[in-house]
């Protein structure tokens, strides 16, 4: 093969691997920070978007690495596991794509530094933090969450701690990162053989698949709970909209996944699972800009449908 066509293998190899459909995960959750910052349509905003919508699949090269003794039971045919995509080669990318947002980030707003080394840190953790039942969920909301709290000081790198700590912002932080620990529990479902060989004892792991998905019903709910002490500052009646029909596709994942706790089904519930996620963090964001909010819901449903049916192997 040509060094050109080698070139444009690995590239399209990286970018199936960074998962696209999850980009909407960091991306919203950022956002709802860029919203709460007040701050105008500005390329300074348009920086802080590519980041944040690029910062996942950059840290996915690194979860693939990590994860590969599970990913061999539970995605044998990942460009990873099988070989195609070189390791080496993917995380020597992923690591210059690191120092360039570090960069970006002291360029435009030194405090926003610490957050990005903070989500990296908390992307290695959390492979180890699988050994203990519901850490690995914690991890990983609060890892998702730092975005919201990116978004805001990227914008805003003057917010004073006092400021950062108040209800306005840890209520929507709360959110966030319970949308996201509700929606890697789910995600766990279709893991749990290859978590289980490989020593992840996760909830779903410990309580079997069918017991967990009973347990699926309150994890749906909770991500609510912020909302609802949100509610009384909402701008008008599209948040309260958008969260009762994010409030139903909760219940509906959670109702897939009581139907199909196991087997090839339940990969295909994941579509369903991140439109939950993304979906509440739309609402966030309709909790400082309305229109917005309501907008990138629309787009957030259709984009993770149009994304996931991109990647329909349940073996990968």
């Amino acid at each position: 093969m040509r060094p050109a066509n080698r070139l444009k293998r690995f590239l399209y190899l990286y970018g199936k691997s960074a998962r696209p459909y999850y980009a909407f995960v960091t991306g919203f959750a950022g956002w709802a920070g860029i919203a709460a910052s007040g701050a105008d349509f500005s390329a300074r905003m348009l920086v802080a978007l590519l980041m944040l919508f690029a910062s996942w699949g950059i840290n996915q090269i690194i979860n693939d690495w990590l994860g590969l003794p599970e990913d061999r039971v539970n995605a044998p045919n990942r460009p990873m596991v099988t070989g195609e995509l070189n390791a080496r080669a993917a995380l020597a990318l992923s690591a210059v794509l690191m120092l360039g947002s570090f960069a970006i980030a002291w360029f435009f707003s030194p405090v926003s530094v610490v957050l990005v080394g903070l989500g990296y840190s908390l992307n290695v953790a959390y492979q180890y933090s699988k050994a203990v039942p519901v850490l690995a969920n914690v991890v990983f909301g609060v890892m998702i969450a730092l975005c919201y709290y990116f978004g805001l000081l990227f914008m805003t790198p003057d917010l004073s701690v006092a400021e950062l700590a108040s209800v306005r912002h840890l209520a929507p932080f709360s959110a966030i990162a319970l949308a996201n620990s509700t929606m890697t529990y789910f995600t766990y479902f279709k893991d749990a053989v290859g978590d289980r060989a490989a020593g992840k004892t996760t909830l779903v792991v410990l309580l079997g698949p069918r017991r967990a998905a009973q347990v699926g019903w309150p994890m749906a709910l909770l991500p609510f709970a912020p909302l609802v002490a949100m509610a009384p500052t909402f701008p008008g009646a599209a948040p309260l909209g958008l969260a009762a029909l994010s409030l139903l596709v909760a219940l509906h994942t959670a109702w897939l996944y009581q139907r199909h706790p196991e087997g090839e089904r339940t990969y295909f519930n994941l579509c369903w699972n991140f439109r939950a996620c993304i979906l509440l963090q739309a609402t966030v964001i309709a909790t400082f800009q309305p229109l917005l909010g309501a907008v990138l819901w629309g787009l957030g449903f259709l984009g993770i449908g149009y994304l996931f049916a991109l990647h329909a192997d349940p073996r990968s």
